[in-house]
């Protein structure tokens, strides 16, 4: 004795049992034949882990860029939370003398990115300490530019440019 269905029913279920079957040759069995023999290579051969880089290393790729800014031995680093230039807010910033001058670049030591330079002279310079959000911030403002950098550059640049203009 065979059950017919309504001829509307029998369209529907196949469809439906066409779908899942093309989900599962096209998904499911795939992954599973993929599964087993990476598992069984991954025993054999496991994944290998790559190392940081250490700043030794990114510094001795970074010897021409810091050489064309002509970044001296005694530089600071610090934080950049706001800038003027938006490539360099939240970033790492190099802050040295060169000439007399105050030059902030984007951090070599740690990147390899240049995103330009800028240079000033301590009279361009007009320098507070501010705040952003719970952190002291050393605000500096020029003519067309505007830093906000970590606490530690307003002591650095007073006596470091001090040092720099004798």
């Amino acid at each position: 004795m065979m059950i017919f269905l309504e001829p509307k029913i029998e369209p529907v279920i196949g469809k439906t049992w066409y779908t899942i079957l093309v989900i599962f040759v096209s998904l499911i069995l795939p992954a599973l034949l993929l599964y087993f023999p990476y598992h069984k290579l991954e025993r054999y051969y496991p994944p290998q882990s790559l190392e940081t880089i250490s700043r030794e290393t990114i510094s001795e790729v970074n010897i021409k860029l810091l050489k064309y800014y002509n970044v001296p031995e005694d530089y600071l680093v610090t934080k950049c939370y706001d800038c003027s230039n938006q490539l360099l807010i939240d970033k790492d910033v190099l802050l040295f003398f060169h000439n007399g001058k105050l030059r902030i670049v984007n951090d070599f030591t740690s990147t390899i990115k240049d995103f330009g330079c800028y240079e000033f002279g301590l009279d361009e310079l007009d320098m507070s300490y501010g705040k952003k959000e719970d952190i002291v911030t050393t605000e500096i403002k020029a003519e067309k530019s505007y830093l906000s950098l970590g606490k530690r550059a307003k002591p650095y640049i007073t006596s470091k440019g001090a040092d720099a203009n004798e």
